[in-house]
């Protein structure tokens, strides 16, 4: 899993028992009997730390990670034209509100809203030499980040890609 940018691409079936697994808060830190039982049975800590993610890496296929910083998905919501969206243009309806409410990064996608999504992001062409102007002096202004910004686009095109009838696909930008 990346902390960067992740997507994972799931069967439909398992969106309820996302959902379950999101309201439970994350467990970042072993009990002190857990730490206990684990110094003395020599095993290491097999705890789930949060089960939202131990049911994605469990029963989800992750696609390639994303190599650049997350903002540059920010960034390109900005560029698109106008109607495209990856972060706002996931799911609506109580699911994927309810999801989105309890891990706020995350973007869903069903079969039918990736279709669209991609047929109107292969005509976009973004280069970074254009881009290089426009990205503002905080986020380094420099052609590593006009590139960061054309590789979230390519990433984007490659996981919606991989959305299969039957399934779903989960953006998280962290």
């Amino acid at each position: 899993m990346s902390a960067i940018a992740s997507f994972y691409v799931f069967p439909e079936a398992m969106l309820p028992e996302l959902i379950e697994a999101a309201a439970v808060p994350p467990r970042l830190a072993p009990t002190f009997a857990e730490r206990v039982r684990s110094l003395f049975s020599g095993r290491k800590d097999t705890y789930p730390k949060d089960p939202y993610w131990e049911l994605l890496r469990a029963r989800a296929s992750e696609q390639d990670e994303y190599p650049w910083s997350g903002w540059a998905f920010t960034y390109l919501e900005l560029v698109l034209p106008k109607g495209l969206s990856l972060l706002g243009g996931g799911l609506a309806g109580p699911d994927a509100a309810r999801l989105g409410a309890l891990r706020e990064t995350t973007a869903l996608f069903d079969y039918d809203r990736a279709q669209r999504l991609l047929d109107g992001l292969r005509p976009v062409v973004l280069r970074p030499e254009v881009l290089l102007d426009a990205i503002p002096e905080e986020l380094g202004g420099e052609l590593e980040a006009a590139k960061a910004v054309v590789g979230a686009l390519e990433y984007a095109q490659r996981c919606l890609a991989a959305v299969r009838p039957g399934t779903m696909g989960l953006l998280s930008v962290g």
